[in-house]
């Protein structure tokens, strides 16, 4: 071992000649190693551009079955002048959703 994982999120061993190292990422962390600090907003909207055809927006006081659905889909922190192009307001709500599977909460 050239360095022990004891209290940290690294290891590193070497064997015949062949040094590795071995890091834990989870969260943003992993998502900006995997591509940079834009990947985990690209890949959420290229899977929400992929699979949720752009129809009429859910209406604000829309009744869903779970509970707080509607604060997890919100779409209230999006500005009126939010670029469409990327995605319709009607996938922004898929896109919420989507995204608070990989994190505790959303903030600006």
């Amino acid at each position: 071992m050239t360095s022990e994982p004891e209290n940290q999120w690294f290891c590193g061993f070497s064997a015949d000649n062949i040094d590795v190292t071995v890091t834990i990422r989870i969260g943003l962390d992993w998502w900006a190693h995997l591509g940079g600090e834009l990947c985990f907003i690209e890949v959420m909207t290229a899977l929400i551009r992929a699979c949720i055809s752009p129809g009429t927006a859910d209406t604000a006081n829309h009744v869903y079955a779970i509970s707080d659905m509607q604060t997890i889909v919100s779409t209230q922190a999006v500005g009126e002048d939010y670029n469409v192009a990327l995605l319709q307001r009607s996938q922004l709500p898929w896109l919420m959703l989507m995204a608070r599977h990989y994190c505790d909460q959303l903030a600006e």
